[in-house]
């Protein structure tokens, strides 16, 4: 798996892939299998919003212990503040 994102990709964006990715990796192999893909795909787009924001806490729950710290909260939101300027 080629984890090289494209040059102008922030190491921040870089983060959220490989957390996505931990994430959608159920089995731990580093790979996605074609049932982990379509879980994740299947969870973004056919789940009822409580699922989706499960998985959103999933991802930002960097050390997987079930809460959001400051630190990680402050990721979050400056992700979002980038999202928001880049659509400008």
């Amino acid at each position: 798996v080629n984890s090289k994102l494209p040059v102008n990709a922030s190491l921040e964006d870089d983060r959220v892939t490989r957390r996505i990715f931990a994430v959608l990796d159920k089995d731990c192999d580093y790979y996605l299998n074609i049932n982990e893909f379509i879980m994740g795909l299947s969870l973004l787009t056919r789940t009822n919003k409580e699922e989706q924001f499960k998985l959103v806490f999933k991802v930002f729950d960097a050390d997987d212990d079930g809460t959001i710290t400051l630190h990680e909260l402050a990721r979050i939101l400056k992700l979002n503040t980038a999202s928001i300027k880049s659509d400008d």
